[in-house]
């Protein structure tokens, strides 16, 4: 053309507890729809991830309150949700499961499927959260202490992806989307090559970060395998908004990253811009909240402040 605090790894049982987020940014394009005679609008809401923000609650109240308003029917839902089942049911890694709690994202799907709204859940890096997230959150303990890390294959990992690959395939779309999608998919299998996630994939996580990586390097190599193939949630999420746009407007929650990516794609294809808030940050500091953010000068990183979510009202 994007979290995590504390694991606690069991047996049988992985519980991931990903930081709270709340709502940033938002912008909003729409299209005419000639058949209704009407304009059918994506609303992309941006958030991040912060446990400290209490703003969180508020902004999932405010989310309540919005959609018991709309028809179920005339609004299609997209999120990125690790909390909650992908679109093909599953919610594991094998015997390990991944639990989110806390935040705007954590709670969204089910107020979604509460409300009885059409909603897609495009998260599919539950085995990569599982095996890679607590060696990310414990880069100087030794990953043989959690049993997802020492358990799971690399073939999961790779099996993930390339289910994706197979759904992407199916898409009957137009040409140029056909193109961006194949694109895409010979760009990432390079990156899997890279990664040797096809040489190594009979050996389990551990194993695997032992060849690949030393107490040096490994937090750099974890941000960029857990997050390469991120185009991919942005191409199921363009599909469906393609499509949900002969039904009705689109609703997407996701990392700031992937919105940004969509509505760029979809500008493409002939929506317009409406409207876009300009995010505020501020410095922070504390290293403890800085977590998965760039460190600027070794001294701080950038944090956005929260917006009203209230505004979306004006585009429903």
């Amino acid at each position: 053309m994007g979290r995590i605090t504390k694991v606690i790894a069991g047996i049988g049982l992985l519980f991931f507890m990903i930081s709270k987020s709340f709502i940033y940014e938002m912008v909003v394009l729409r299209k005419w729809d000639r058949q209704y005679a009407r304009y059918n609008y994506f609303i992309g809401l941006s958030d991040f991830h912060d446990r400290t923000n209490k703003i969180n609650d508020v902004q999932l109240s405010d989310l309540s309150e919005i959609l018991k308003k709309c028809y179920p029917g005339s609004l299609y839902v997209g999120a990125e949700d690790i909390s909650s089942p992908a679109k093909s049911g599953s919610t594991s890694c094998g015997r390990f499961f991944v639990h989110a709690r806390g935040g705007v994202l954590a709670g969204f799907s089910k107020l979604c499927k509460d409300l009885k709204m059409n909603l897609e859940n495009f998260e599919y890096r539950y085995c990569r959260v599982a095996s890679l997230g607590p060696v990310l959150n414990n880069l100087n303990s030794d990953p043989n202490i959690f049993p997802s890390v020492k358990e799971t294959m690399v073939y999961s990992i790779v099996k993930e992806i390339e289910n994706v690959f197979n759904e992407i395939l199916s898409y009957d779309d137009e040409v140029l989307l056909r193109d961006l999608y194949r694109h895409a998919m010979l760009n990432i299998k390079k990156q899997m090559n890279e990664f040797k996630l096809y040489e190594y994939k009979d050996k389990t996580i551990v194993q695997y970060l032992d060849i690949m990586t030393n107490k040096k390097n490994r937090l750099a190599f974890l941000k960029k395998i857990l997050t390469f193939d991120s185009i991919l949630f942005d191409l199921r999420m363009l599909h469906s908004v393609v499509k949900s746009n002969k039904r009705g407007s689109y609703l997407a929650v996701a990392g700031g990253s992937h919105i940004s990516r969509i509505a760029k794609l979809i500008s493409k294809l002939g929506w317009e811009w409406v409207h876009a808030t300009r995010p505020s940050f501020k410095r922070e500091y504390e290293s403890s909240k800085c977590l998965g953010s760039n460190i600027i000068e070794g001294k701080y990183c950038r944090r956005p402040k929260s917006i009203n979510i209230k505004m979306i009202e004006d585009f429903l």
